[in-house]
Formats: structure tokens, C-alpha cells, sequence
């Protein structure tokens, strides 16, 4: 891939599945924005990247940090034609146990950002017919037991992201989604030490043989 002169921001870009697509599109040479709510690690991470990475701290469940994260990224780089939606939380449990402020977090976080990002991010991508990559998940479009508030925002992304395309196409702006399982990052490590070591095994072996990155 040959990203030169070309802008990707990306969401929760500090650790796991953003982290690594950072790493990828710096080595394609890409211009970098880095969103993280922790700003300390965005901040090293855009350093370990080399300058063409902007570190931007930004909290997706409040719309106002994904109009500034965009306004950010091209006021340093003049451009934007890719946004990854990457950040995102975990949360599980008995559906009867949950709370309403588990309920708000996940889907602040995981659907409320997408959406606001994508929405002050389209201006800049019908620009440039740009796209947009939102990370759902298996559990999205299958559910899972236990995980009855993340399995809803996953499918509110996958959801939107099938309105958002056809919204979009006739501008040139492409969205699709990616609905990984499991991979092995900060979220899914408290899931991994209630799972067997037999189980974690035969799990890591599958993620090798279908080419995903098991990285801790």
C-alpha cells in the first residue's frame, strides 16, 4: 500500500486493533491522526510513529471531541480520506444485573461515537472520496450470551454502517465494517482469564491460521 499524502484518523489509536492499524498505515507512509482519551499514550504512540502522527485527545462519547478531533486533523494535515472507528469497550454480564450507566457507557462509546465521528468526518471524505472503516464484531451480528448491551451497540454499528454506505455512495464515500471475533487486546484480556487455557489455546491457533495478529 502506498498511503503518501494521503490522512487517516483513527479512533482509540493508543492500544489494541487501533494501535496495530496505526503501526500499518505509518509504515505505508501515511498522515496520521491519532485520537485517544488517554493522551498520554496517544502521545507516545505519534512519537514512536515518527512526525507525520498528530496526537489527539478525544472522548467519542461526546460529540463536541469528535467535531474537534476531525477540525484537528485537517488544520495539521489539509485533508482527510480515511477514518477508522476504532475505539471501543466491553461489557458483560447476566442481562438482568446490568445498569443503565453500563448501558449509556457501551453505547456512548461504541455506537454514539461512531456515529458522531463519521458525521463531522463526511465533509472532509466526500472531499477527497474518502472512506470510512467502523470496527464491529461477531457479536454484532450474531449476539452473544452474557453481553446483551455490547452485542446491541455492535449491531447498531453494523447497522449503520450498511445506512451509512448507501447513503454515501452516490458521493463516492465508501463505509464498510469489519466484525472481527476474538483478538487478543486490552478489552479482551479480562474476558481471556475466565476462559480455559485449553480454550485460549485452540483460540490463539485460530487466530494464527486465519492471520490475525495475537499480540499481547
Amino acid at each position: 500500500m502506498d498511503w503518501r499524502e494521503k490522512c487517516i484518523l483513527i479512533t482509540g489509536a493508543a492500544s489494541g486493533m487501533g494501535l496495530a492499524f496505526a503501526r500499518r498505515f505509518a509504515a505505508a507512509g501515511a498522515d496520521l491522526a491519532l485520537a485517544d482519551i488517554d493522551a498520554a499514550r496517544a502521545a507516545a504512540t505519534a512519537a514512536a510513529l515518527g512526525h507525520q502522527a498528530l496526537a489527539l485527545t478525544a472522548d467519542v462519547a461526546k460529540p463536541t471531541d469528535c467535531a474537534a478531533m476531525v477540525a484537528d486533523a485537517l488544520a495539521r494535515f489539509g485533508r482527510l480520506d480515511l477514518l477508522i472507528n476504532s475505539a471501543g469497550v466491553w461489557v458483560e454480564g447476566p442481562a438482568e444485573e446490568m445498569t443503565e450507566a453500563a448501558w449509556d457507557r457501551c453505547l456512548d462509546i461504541n455506537l454514539k461515537g461512531t456515529f458522531f465521528a463519521c458525521r463531522h468526518a463526511i465533509p472532509a471524505l466526500r472531499k477527497t472520496g474518502g472512506a470510512i472503516i467502523n470496527i464491529a464484531s461477531d457479536a454484532g451480528l450474531m449476539g452473544s450470551a452474557g453481553a446483551s448491551i455490547y452485542c446491541a451497540s455492535k449491531g447498531g454499528v453494523v447497522q449503520l454502517t450498511r445506512a451509512l454506505a448507501l447513503e454515501l455512495a452516490p458521493d463516492g464515500v465508501r463505509c464498510n465494517a469489519i466484525c472481527p471475533c476474538d483478538v487478543e487486546t486490552p478489552i479482551w484480556r479480562p474476558m481471556a482469564s475466565k476462559v480455559s487455557p485449553a480454550l485460549r489455546s485452540s483460540r490463539a491457533a485460530s487466530m494464527r491460521c486465519s492471520g490475525v495478529s495475537w499480540r499481547r
